[in-house]
């Protein structure tokens, strides 16, 4: 998978420049969940990350696809996007999947108008994290969840937010302070209000964690997804 992340400045000016302008076209379609409040600050995430292009298809997508309202909307990465049976497994609520493979925080924060807001849910559910080493530290992994929880509260103030640990993927062994300290700030925001906090960390950490995860002990199997299932009904 092809990830663009620190861009040049011909290539950044260029890419924003197209993103912006091929957007405010199509008035269903607006660049990230952030704009109406801080413009500023949507700028200095892509200058610091870029935008990976290969998104923009597939978020259009969901918006060209699915313009429902309310439910419950599952976004985040790939332990999100591979789980194609959440339809059936929250039934007889309304789930529907939007998960994007490999994503880190960021780029959600700059999808996040198609991701959630476009679709005004009535909870939604939240696993990010297991990509976010490879692009920036965890304090600055930190710094880009408070600014989306705080977006969150803001735009959406009735809505439910369920924020999922980071899983302790076998195969990501070499990653687990960083895993930790992320699952720790996560944990710290939830105030059993309007964000919650599932731990699957601590059910899987050191106990056998390997029956949950596919042969490459990177995604989770049919048990893994059991036991999110088990912690997520009680708050749905």
């Amino acid at each position: 998978m092809l990830y663009l992340r620190l861009l040049n400045k011909t290539t950044f000016f260029f890419l924003v420049c197209f993103l912006l302008t091929g957007c405010s076209k199509d008035p269903k379609y607006k660049i990230n969940g952030i704009s109406n409040l801080n413009l500023d600050t949507y700028n200095q995430l892509v200058k610091e990350l870029g935008v990976d292009v290969q998104y923009y298809n597939t978020v259009q997508h969901f918006v060209e696809t699915d313009d429902r309202k309310g439910g419950i909307i599952l976004t985040g990465s790939s332990t999100i996007t591979i789980w194609e049976s959440v339809e059936e497994d929250l039934a007889p609520l309304f789930a529907r999947n939007r998960g994007i493979g490999g994503s880190n925080l960021a780029q959600i924060i700059i999808h996040g108008e198609q991701l959630i807001f476009y679709n005004d849910p009535q909870t939604v559910i939240f696993y990010i994290g297991d990509n976010d080493p490879f692009y920036y530290n965890s304090e600055t992994f930190c710094r880009y969840m408070q600014l989306f929880i705080d977006n969150f509260k803001h735009r959406l103030p009735n809505v439910k937010l369920v924020l999922v640990s980071v899983k302790p993927s076998p195969s990501r062994e070499e990653k687990f302070n960083y895993y930790k300290t992320i699952n720790s700030f996560i944990k710290g925001q939830a105030d059993n209000k309007q964000i919650f906090f599932i731990d699957i960390w601590s059910a899987m950490y050191k106990k056998n964690a390997e029956q949950y995860f596919q042969s490459d002990m990177l995604h989770l199997n049919r048990k893994g997804y059991e036991l999110l299932i088990e912690k997520l009904k009680p708050l749905l």
